[in-house]
């Protein structure tokens, strides 16, 4: 407490701004879990279930009891009880689903991706379309979830892991920490022994930051808050960098992506941030202007302005910092692999550990780099290009044409001058050619998540266990772009600047008209997407250089 309450007085000492105040609020728990949406469940001392209601702000007791409640959102609820059953729950039924397994942790992130460890520590996976548990290597004992390409753990040893949604597979972190904590937006946070640690995507690496605390609860990078030893409670402050104390003590807190903060004192009473929470299923203005932005995976987002300067998002200060150099495109892969191409067709890669770019010989005027490492290119001959990461050169590819696009798997599709479209095939290292096709555009997201259309607004999704081709509803959408991610998440933009998103359940693409500015007004339309998982949405208007995150 000393330490942290020292270098607080003395980095606010400037302008200090108190955090929000708690209010209590009826009730007795041991245990408040907040979804990414302000949704509030919690678990009284004999396990009993009960959901906040906020429009008559009182409890809802819900039948059962469980040891452990994680809510992902409205739509994402899930429990274990103390024999480690597993349980979702089913707002249609008004009940509890009983899922085949058992753990002995389960977390949930903000798109509902579920994740839990089985007493031996291994790790399983939900898969939502088989309905049953996938068994990922490795072990862990902690387990935290933003969403499905934000998924962290600890090890017996306390050492860190990351997933890989690529590969499948968990990958070290240098690092030790005794405890883990991950926002809906991805942004990562960590202790040892109370000390406090931040994941910067930008140089990979974990940052320490001042100050001492036993407990975290990230809601996102622009909501982070935690408590010391003596239950004394602090909110991380993006415009002083630094730990705001607020009135009030808790032994366990809670935090929402909207601003949401719940938390429970020692006796188990109950209280509630004053902070006011921010609207959803919007496309929040954020600071700076761009013209251009890419996104990653794992959260991380690039962009470039109007001049080719080049910028990457700073999700605690919640603004874009600048980095060195100019760029005409660029393009973003998993865990900080950033490339680009500047106006004369100059290749330049960033390097994490001298944080510059490297030239890369060759010359491209598009640029794609997938979350798997591989990077394609194309000259403005239309030719075609590989990188070979071993000779650290471009390696030649037959054919020619004027589009390419790659999933974050590597899955690589293309269009020619006659708008024919070709998808690259690995085992024979060349080009085939989809018969009897003509289109505008395609976009992949991934091997099962690619798209096309054509002039005469025709919308079509890859089938890749048919082969075949299925037509989307569009509405009459005039569509100018698509959109997909590596998950299956798929938006599209029209041709007046205007948002869809598809749903998956419709096999439609559904309206997502709202701008909101800093003060809550409509404040227009995109010109493109950038769109890298169901949680990861950005969108820019190259014209005026407004740039909008969506949530």
């Amino acid at each position: 407490m000393r330490l942290i309450c020292l270098w607080v007085t003395l980095a606010c000492s400037a302008s200090f701004v108190r955090g929000a105040a708690f209010v209590p609020v009826a009730g007795n728990l041991r245990q408040v879990s907040v979804g990414f949406d302000g949704t509030v469940w919690g678990l009284n001392a004999g396990g009993q279930i009960f959901r906040w209601e906020a429009s008559t702000n009182t409890w809802d007791w819900i039948p059962g009891t469980l040891t452990q409640v994680a809510v992902g959102s409205s739509a994402a609820i899930w429990g274990i009880n103390e024999e480690g059953v597993i349980y979702r729950w089913n707002s249609s039924a008004n009940g509890w689903d009983w899922i085949p397994g058992t753990l002995t942790q389960i977390a949930v992130g903000c798109d509902g991706d579920v994740w839990g460890l089985n007493a031996g520590g291994q790790i399983y996976h939900f898969d939502t379309q088989a309905q049953n548990w996938d068994q990922i290597p490795g072990h862990l004992a902690q387990i935290a979830v933003g969403f499905d390409g934000a998924v962290w753990g600890l090890d017996t040893a306390h050492g860190i892991w990351r997933f890989n949604p690529i590969s499948k597979v968990f990958e070290a972190v240098p690092g030790v920490l005794t405890s883990i904590a991950v926002g809906a937006d991805g942004d990562v946070w960590g202790l040892n022994s109370g000390s406090i640690y931040h994941f910067n995507r930008v140089i990979q690496n974990w940052e320490s930051v001042p100050g001492s605390l036993t407990q975290l609860a990230v809601g996102s990078g622009a909501n982070v808050w935690g408590l010391d030893a003596a239950g004394d409670i602090f909110q991380f402050s993006s415009s002083s960098q630094s730990w705001v104390v607020t009135p009030g003590a808790l032994a366990r807190i809670a935090a929402g992506r909207n601003g949401t903060v719940w938390g429970i004192d020692g006796s188990g009473e109950i209280y509630e941030s004053t902070q006011t929470p921010e609207p959803l299923e919007t496309f929040h203005q954020m600071a700076g202007a761009l013209a251009q932005i890419a996104a990653a995976p794992d959260g991380n987002a690039w962009g470039l302005d109007g001049f080719g300067d080049i910028f990457t998002f700073n999700p605690l200060t919640q603004e874009w910092t600048a980095i060195t150099g100019n760029l005409a495109h660029i393009a973003v892969g998993l865990h900080g692999d950033v490339w680009g191409v500047n106006s004369g067709g100059q290749i330049f890669h960033f390097d994490i550990a001298t944080q510059s770019w490297d030239w890369i010989a060759g010359e491209l005027a598009q640029i794609a780099v997938s979350a798997n490492g591989d990077v394609w290119g194309l000259n403005s001959a239309n030719q075609i290009y590989r990188f070979n990461a071993l000779t650290q050169s471009w390696t030649w590819i037959p054919g020619g044409l004027v589009q390419i696009s790659v999933g974050a798997d590597g899955d690589v599709w293309g269009l020619n001058a006659n708008n024919q479209l070709y998808r690259f095939d690995g085992e024979v290292q060349q080009w085939i050619v989809i018969p009897e096709s003509s289109f505008s555009a395609v976009a992949a997201g991934s091997a099962s998540n690619v798209w096309v259309f054509n002039s005469f607004n025709d919308i079509y999704s890859f089938n890749p266990t048919a082969l075949t081709w299925n037509p989307i509803s569009s509405r009459s959408l005039n569509v100018s772009t698509i959109y997909p991610a590596f998950d299956g998440a798929a938006w599209a933009v029209d041709v007046d600047g205007i948002p869809y998103r598809f749903d998956s359940q419709a096999q439609a693409f559904s309206y997502e008209y709202a701008f909101l500015d800093a003060r809550g007004f409509n404040s227009g339309g995109v010109t493109s997407l950038a769109v890298s998982s169901d949680a990861v949405v950005w969108g820019v208007n190259a014209y005026s250089g407004i740039v909008y995150q969506y949530w």
